[in-house]
């Protein structure tokens, strides 16, 4: 699989451009359920909507990337040497840490 990979900076500016996606979202969420002054009277809520939606994207990303490889592993045959399964749970890993770092 040959993917790009962004540098350290570009991770770290992407991460708090996605922080300020995520609190305007929730600021318009929770006014429009709630009413105008709740996102200010209530930060909780506001946070809770930002770690949910983090958390979500994290969950995607990491299914997305463990999928493929634990699709490998599901067709492996019982003959398979323990070499191939090992290649296999080592691909996972790989995933698992490409869908972490990304």
């Amino acid at each position: 699989m040959s993917e790009r990979v962004a540098s350290l900076e570009t991770l770290m500016h992407q991460a708090s451009m996605t922080a300020d996606v995520y609190l305007h979202e929730a600021i318009e969420a929770v006014e429009k359920r709630m009413g105008e002054g709740a996102a200010e009277k209530f930060p909780q809520i506001v946070a809770a909507f930002i770690q949910a939606a983090s958390h979500d994207y994290l969950a995607a990303v990491v299914a997305g990337r463990v999928a493929p490889a634990l699709e490998d592993i599901a067709r492996l045959d019982v003959g398979d040497s323990m070499r191939g399964l090992g290649s296999a749970i080592e691909e996972a890993g790989q995933a698992i840490a490409a869908g972490l770092s990304s």
